[in-house]
């Protein structure tokens, strides 16, 4: 003996499917998803006097995200790259005064030094021009 699943089943998958046609119509004229907002308009590049702004007392970079907004936006004078990219490469810890950034740099080319030492060392010379060919090239 069998039990009566269509007359059970069929009403219930009636109901599911029209909640999800109805969840699914949109009213006429709306559209489905709202549209992005605009972009923010270009600005100027980031200039030595924009960089001093986002910079507090002793040098420490305050608000970082804008910086990088401003960047991203308007890009950066050329003389400042070298400085401005290390902000945005996160090369120096957060909440370094200018005078700790300094020390910082200090410390990196000191060990970068003993590990080109240490490199050196153990390398054979061909893998070593092999290396720097590379570097080079980059």
């Amino acid at each position: 003996s069998a039990l009566p699943v269509a007359p059970v089943l069929f009403p219930q998958v009636g109901r599911t499917l029209a909640r999800a046609q109805a969840a699914l119509a949109w009213p006429e004229g709306t559209p489905a998803v709202s549209p992005p907002p605009p972009p923010p308009p270009p600005c100027a590049p980031l200039s030595d006097a924009d960089l001093r702004s986002y910079l507090g007392p002793g040098g420490r970079l305050l608000r970082p995200q804008d910086l990088r907004l401003h960047v991203f936006h308007g890009g950066v004078e050329p003389g400042l790259r070298k400085v401005v990219w290390r902000y945005l490469l996160n090369v120096f810890p957060a909440g370094l005064t200018g005078q700790e950034r300094l020390s910082h740099l200090r410390l990196k080319a000191a060990e970068y030094s003993s590990l080109k030492v240490a490199l050196a060392a153990r390398a054979a010379p061909a893998e070593l021009a092999q290396v720097a060919a590379a570097v080079r090239k980059d």
